[in-house]
Formats: structure tokens, C-alpha cells, sequence
């Protein structure tokens, strides 16, 4: 079932979000701030699994520009915990500097976290389509060096703990106790 919502104060939403446990946010354009997504994770204590997907397709990215010019919404993040939540994936990350404080922001509020996959792909035949015909370069894996520096910006401060950080197009490497596991 997909449901609009109107961002609120999560007092206002906890009612209808109480029994929550899994919620996917999709279609978020590039460049916005994620921060207004913990509303919904306050609002959802039995909530295990978030999904957001933030979409990169090339093939619609005027229809999302003109949406994000409407509806880029900050929030600052209220200092809570969230005891339930044990899975997080973001489809369409990039090493951008927005998605990495998210990435850190959720770390820090879900105590019970004990998996974290970011998806780097979220493109689609007709994005390839538009790509070959523009003559543009297809995307390519990530360099170990972005590899690294991603990985060093997202655990940065955080004790060791069993969280699994699943990245596509990484190689299985243990940092700590910190996992990193390819797809």
C-alpha cells in the first residue's frame, strides 16, 4: 500500500505509525536532506526495517528536479533512540557527503542496529538508453580509495559493534568488528 504523508510532529503520527515495522521512502530526489526521515522513525517504535530509496535515474530527472524545488524540507533531527530498528538499506547512495551524515545519523539513533546496506545502482534500461544515446560513460565501480574513505567516514567514532555494513561493489573486509560484504 503507498500512503502520502505530510510531514508532522511525530506525536501527531504515532498513533497512526505505532505498530510499524517496516517503511519504505522512495523516489527522494539527489542532494536532499534525509534528516526529516527520523520523524518517521520516532514515530514507528516497533519499526525493524527502513527502507529509502533515493532515485538517480537520468530518464526522469527533470519531473524529480521540479518536485525537489517544491519539497526539499529540512528538519532538524530531535535527539531519541530508536530500540527496534535492526535494518537499514539506502538504494541509490553515493559517496556524497549528505548521504554519510544520514548513514552516521541513523547509526547513532538505532541502538539495536545490526545491518546496514547501501546500494550504490538504482538505474534502469532506459537510463542506459539515455546514457548511450548522450554518448555519456556508463557508471563504474567505486576506487578503493572512495572505498576506503567511505568506509572510514561512516564508522568514524562509533566504538566497534557487530553492525554489518553491506555496500554493493565492496569486497568483504572486516574493520574491527565493522563488516563490509559485496552483493
Amino acid at each position: 500500500m503507498q500512503v502520502w504523508i505530510q510531514l508532522e510532529d511525530a506525536k501527531f503520527l504515532a498513533p497512526i505509525f505505532s505498530n510499524l515495522k517496516e517503511l519504505h521512502l522512495q523516489e527522494i530526489f539527489p542532494g536532499c536532506d534525509l534528516k526529516w526521515t527520523l520523524l518517521y522513525l520516532e514515530a514507528a517504535p516497533f519499526l525493524n526495517s527502513l527502507y529509502v530509496k533515493i532515485s538517480r535515474h537520468i530518464c526522469g530527472l527533470n519531473r524529480l528536479q521540479c518536485i525537489a524545488e517544491k519539497t526539499n524540507l529540512l528538519r532538524e533531527a530531535r535527539d531519541f533512540k530508536h530500540h527496534s530498528l535492526n535494518y537499514v538499506e539506502i538504494q541509490g547512495f553515493q559517496p556524497e557527503q549528505t548521504l554519510i551524515s544520514y548513514t552516521r545519523l541513523v547509526m547513532g539513533r538505532a541502538v539495536n542496529l545490526k545491518r546496514i546496506r547501501l546500494r550504490c545502482k538504482d538505474e534502469c534500461e532506459r537510463c542506459d538508453r539515455v546514457r548511450e544515446r548522450a554518448g555519456a560513460p556508463m557508471r563504474s565501480a567505486w576506487s578503493e580509495e572512495e572505498k576506503n574513505l567511505v568506509r572510514a567516514q561512516i564508522v568514524r567514532g562509533f566504538s566497534p559493534s557487530s553492525i554489518e555494513l553491506i555496500m554493493d561493489d565492496m569486497d568483504l573486509v572486516c574493520i574491527d568488528n565493522w563488516f563490509l560484504v559485496e552483493i
